[in-house]
């Protein structure tokens, strides 16, 4: 089955893709879609389509011999005309999926050729929108000539036609002048006769999109100039989408993956969670399994309390025998005392107090208690003379023995 792509660029800074699809020869309109010209993730979604792009053009009789600031479609008799500016920004936002960039007056031409059975080689196309009012010459199966015409020359169709028709003998082209006419989605035109007027269903009403399948029909042949044919990257949008679908495939198998072992992993907290309930419930209704638990409890409670006993007995060994080895000449102790610190059942704070010869004795004596790492925070709390015997001094010591 035939599937053609085409795009037409509006004035309004957006692009409108229309899909063709060939139906046992219909042609089905299977998509259309509308986005900003600079939305590069959209237009990149393209993927590996072929399209071919209309865009706004002016047809010229006489093409300018000197360079200028012009695109040209060079035609049989007459030339359709773009800013080279307008052309380049298409052909670099589109350049991986662009099959040719051509006027996109190109329905006039190409949807009568395809969507009507037997049509004339050559023919009349008027199409009238609003304030877009256009007229085609096709001849020899050929776009030839394309012209703009106000809203009130529109008015009177067989007056305008036959002022287009005395221009075309000026020209002297050597070729008849078309006798028939092709309107577009029921126009109403007036006719006396001369010509034969038929009407085409062009399968939308909007006019982007009726200029998009006239672009997608530009893939059947050369039936319209073009400013320019495929692009250079073109040739690699099947790799491009190969590639994209290779990483989709890397990306994805991890999440997926994640995403099973995530379920597998609340399936078995699940069940777990279920495990639990039931032994709580058999546990909650079974008294003799209860006694049996209080009495483990008991037990673990009093071997933790004797280790513990039997743990800060030798800590306090170490303390003490630390302190008697570490006592310089000249300082006495009178008192030692201990808390507990609070909410920290593995630290106990001592206070020592007595009396020393000198204030250097004491400092000393400060020095040598802060060396083991199990005693922490050692810090004089006072440090006054004797008031009976001069010749000494008192103090007080703080530090904090770790179990």
């Amino acid at each position: 089955m035939k599937k053609f792509s085409g795009i037409a660029a509006t004035p309004d800074g957006f692009y409108v893709s229309a899909t063709l699809n060939d139906a046992g020869g219909n042609w089905k309109l299977t998509g259309t879609s509308k986005w900003q010209i600079y939305n590069k993730q959209k237009s990149a979604l393209l993927l590996d389509k072929s399209v071919c792009l209309g865009i706004e053009s002016k047809w010229v009789r006489t093409f300018p011999k000197e360079s200028g600031p012009w695109c040209s479609a060079s035609g049989e008799y007459f030339t359709a005309c773009t800013q080279p500016a307008h052309h380049q920004l298409h052909a670099e936002i589109l350049d991986n999926n662009i099959n040719g960039i051509f006027p996109d007056d190109a329905f006039l031409c190409t949807l009568p050729l395809n969507l009507l059975k037997d049509p004339e080689d050559s023919f009349i196309s008027v199409y009238q929108k609003e304030n877009d009012c256009r007229i085609g010459i096709t001849l020899n199966r050929k776009l030839t000539a394309v012209f703009h015409a106000s809203q009130s020359d529109f008015s009177n169709l067989q007056y305008l036609v036959a002022r287009i028709e005395r221009y075309w003998i000026t020209l002297n082209t050597g070729m008849p002048f078309p006798d028939t006419i092709y309107t577009f989605n029921r126009q109403k035109i007036f006719s006396d006769g001369q010509f034969s007027v038929r009407s085409i269903n062009t399968l939308s009403e909007d006019p982007s999109v009726i200029k998009a399948i006239g672009a997608a029909f530009c893939h059947t042949g050369n039936n319209v100039p073009a400013f320019s044919g495929p692009s250079s990257g073109i040739k690699f949008r099947k790799i491009r989408k190969a590639a994209l679908i290779t990483s989709l495939i890397l990306v994805a198998v991890p999440l997926i993956s994640f995403a099973v072992l995530f379920s597998l992993n609340q399936s078995t907290i699940s069940r777990v969670k279920k495990c639990k309930a039931d032994y709580n419930n058999i546990i909650a209704n079974n008294t003799e399994i209860k006694e049996l638990l209080k009495s483990g409890e008991s037990l673990a409670k009093k071997h933790i309390r004797l280790q513990r006993i039997a743990t800060n007995q030798t800590d306090w060994g170490r303390f003490l025998y630390h302190l008697g080895s570490s006592r310089p000449d000249g300082l006495f102790f009178e008192r030692l005392g201990s808390e507990p610190m609070p909410g920290d059942a593995e630290k106990v704070r001592i206070a020592l107090s007595g009396w020393a010869g000198s204030e250097t004795i004491v400092t000393e004596m400060i020095k040598k208690l802060s060396v083991p790492g199990f005693i922490t925070n050692v810090s004089l709390s006072s440090l006054e003379r004797d008031e009976k015997q001069k010749d000494y001094c008192r103090f007080k010591v703080i530090c904090t023995l770790n179990f």
